[in-house]
């Protein structure tokens, strides 16, 4: 009864993966983000069709789990490149994947070899009946099979961390040269979410699975889970559009990784900047501020500052870090909460409409930010006043 229903769903994302890898093609954006996001979507599409064989019989799937694993296995380092594409602007290079990410690979590409020589009988007897092997080649699939899946693992957990890592670096970085992150952050933490539930979904359906003893709904509500889940992928790699390039953070200042305290510590020390002219340049910063009002520029940038001021965006940072301690961020919304405070006080405008004429551009990063500067909510602040 259910499965007309399983193949509507299956042609559905069949269809929704052959649009979304179109869209991105003819779409015009980095090299790296759509190779890799192109990537990631096709392992999770292979990965996604485990309900559909496990229900068309034993040897259909015994062949689908044979050449499964390369996809598998693909899932993090295609995530590892989308997220650094879209962070610290790399490349694509294959220098670029982690060694143990690329050994996995070809351990996945093994596995799919061997499984393909083993005969039908043997195949169902490792991936159906699961009854035990204890010679020959079917022992050799079986522990190599083993031992890839605890190493994917611990990769995926490992991977996890490193790009925690990273986009906690990116993030720092932002605030160095952005004035409203808002957008950034939510798009590389959209991105990570994504990719952690392709892991816990790849590792429901090829590990934890009773194939052949769920039900047909079971089979059914998988695929359109993995429906959905392949929809926000492709539709975040679609949409996703930041107001900066992220090649701007090493036009800036060189950072390629996350070395960026260390890094920044060496470049200012060969800095022709001194302390009396980070003096001046601290001066003509509070003027910006306070007389020309750029502060309620919600897209105000590093370099937009340092265009208005015609000096170099490195003397700036410097600036900001080493004379003033803040960085560019903080000290953009300091003078926007400055600004808020007198409109909370002379005037009945909502805290959302003030939060955006001071130039931030969500409720959320405003009370952030007041919160921070005040102690108070901004509503807090408001009725203090009274």
């Amino acid at each position: 009864m259910n499965e007309p229903i399983l193949l509507i769903v299956t042609m559905m994302l069949v269809g929704q993966i052959a649009l979304c890898i179109s869209v991105l093609i003819a779409k015009k954006q980095n090299l790296t983000s759509k190779v890799s996001l192109i990537a990631f979507l096709l392992a999770n599409g292979v990965v996604a069709f485990e309900p559909v064989f496990s229900q068309w019989g034993r040897e259909q799937y015994t062949l689908y789990v044979s050449v499964v694993f390369p996809a598998l296995f693909l899932l993090n380092p295609a995530l590892q490149l989308y997220i650094e594409s879209i962070t610290f602007g790399q490349l694509l290079r294959l220098k670029n994947i982690p060694y143990r990410q690329s050994a996995l690979f070809l351990i996945g590409l093994l596995i799919s070899i061997l499984c393909m020589s083993l005969s039908e009988e043997q195949r169902q007897s490792i991936f159906i009946l699961g009854t035990a092997a204890d010679t020959g080649l079917p022992l050799v699939v079986v522990l190599l099979l083993f031992f890839a899946l605890m190493f994917w693992i611990m990769d995926c957990i490992l991977t996890l961390y490193q790009l925690t890592k990273r986009l906690m670096a990116y993030h720092k970085k932002l605030k160095d040269i952005l004035s409203n992150t808002n957008q950034q952050t939510h798009s590389t933490q959209g991105a990570l979410a994504l990719g952690i539930a392709s892991w816990v979904s790849a590792f429901v359906l090829m590990i934890l699975s009773s194939l052949f003893e769920q039900s047909h709904y079971a089979e059914v509500v998988k695929v359109t889970l993995y429906l959905i889940l392949i929809w926000s992928i492709a539709m975040f790699g679609i949409l996703h559009a930041s107001s900066i390039n992220p090649t701007e953070l090493t036009e800036i200042d060189g950072l390629t990784d996350d070395d960026a305290s260390v890094k920044n510590r060496h470049r200012y020390q060969r800095s022709a900047l001194g302390q009396e002219q980070a003096k001046r340049l601290e001066e003509k910063l509070d003027r910006a501020m306070m007389e020309d009002k750029l502060y309620l520029n919600s897209s105000l940038t590093l370099q937009k500052l340092a265009q208005h001021l015609s000096v170099s965006p490195n003397y700036i940072s410097q600036t900001l870090n080493e004379t003033m301690e803040v960085n560019f961020f903080d000290f953009v919304n300091r003078w926007r909460v400055i600004a808020a405070k007198e409109r909370l006080k002379n005037s009945s405008d909502t805290v959302s409409d003030i939060a955006l004429a001071v130039g931030f551009n969500a409720r959320s990063s405003f009370y952030k930010a007041f919160k921070q500067e005040t102690g108070e909510t901004p509503n807090g602040y408001r009725k203090s006043l009274r």
